[in-house]
């Protein structure tokens, strides 16, 4: 178990005794968290309002890339960090596929 997961479950035991996770449902959860501390060096407080807000930002303002496989990457820089954003263009309309903060590893 990695430092963020055994931190992540020992909050989650403060507020539920006994608690137990699978595998896939930690692996769920510690992504989560992890997105959750990759936001909150954009934004202050973070909620799904902000994020849409700032997903919004960054479909009227950010670099759009079209790949190869058809769908599209967008790149938005905001509070000195790049916030990715993918999805498809289907009937000329924009479908949000994710939204993340990039870490710095790899390309974004």
């Amino acid at each position: 178990m990695t430092p963020i997961e055994e931190q992540f479950l020992s909050r989650l035991e403060q507020f539920i005794p006994d608690f137990t996770l699978n595998e896939q449902q930690m692996r769920q959860l510690r992504i989560f968290y992890e997105n959750l501390i990759e936001w909150n060096k954009v934004m202050e407080k973070v909620t799904t309002t902000q994020i849409e807000t700032l997903i919004h930002q960054g479909i009227r303002k950010g670099t759009w890339d079209l790949l190869s496989n058809g769908s599209v990457k967008i790149l938005y820089k905001y509070g000195g960090q790049i916030i990715v954003i993918t999805g498809k263009v289907v009937n000329n309309i924009f479908r949000i596929g994710d939204a993340w903060v990039w870490n710095g590893i790899g390309t974004p």
